[in-house]
């Protein structure tokens, strides 16, 4: 998970010994745009993060997305040659089809998650 001050919440050692590296907000929703999107960008930046997964943290009919400058967080993906998750799932469609096309523009790859996590079940 991407940590609600700076880094991720496992260290790079840890990280290293990953065959994939997944990277989300969990925590820190009620945080700035500004921070939001510092924590995206730093968790991209880092070597082993291989996508960024639900980059809005949206919930349909649930939970509203949190504050992140998108287009700066898709930069970064793009600077970083990193992937964006869309997950699939009908509450949560995360990314949108506006920001997916937005990636697709930038040679960003998808990741997509079309099962639901267990506790959707």
């Amino acid at each position: 998970m991407i940590s609600s001050n700076t880094g991720l919440d496992l260290p790079n050692d840890v990280l290293a010994e990953a065959d994939w590296v997944v990277a989300s907000v969990h925590y820190g929703y009620q945080q700035s745009r500004a921070q939001i999107t510092e924590r995206m960008i730093e968790a991209l930046e880092n070597p082993y993060v291989a996508v960024i997964a639900h980059p809005t943290g949206r919930m349909l009919l649930r939970r509203k997305p949190y504050e992140v400058d998108m287009d700066a967080v898709m930069k970064a993906a793009q600077q970083n040659g990193k992937m964006m998750e869309l997950n699939a799932h009908p509450l949560r469609l995360d990314l949108d089809d506006v920001a997916c096309a937005a990636a697709k523009s930038l040679g960003i790859r998808l990741s997509f998650r079309p099962t639901p996590s267990p506790r959707w079940s």
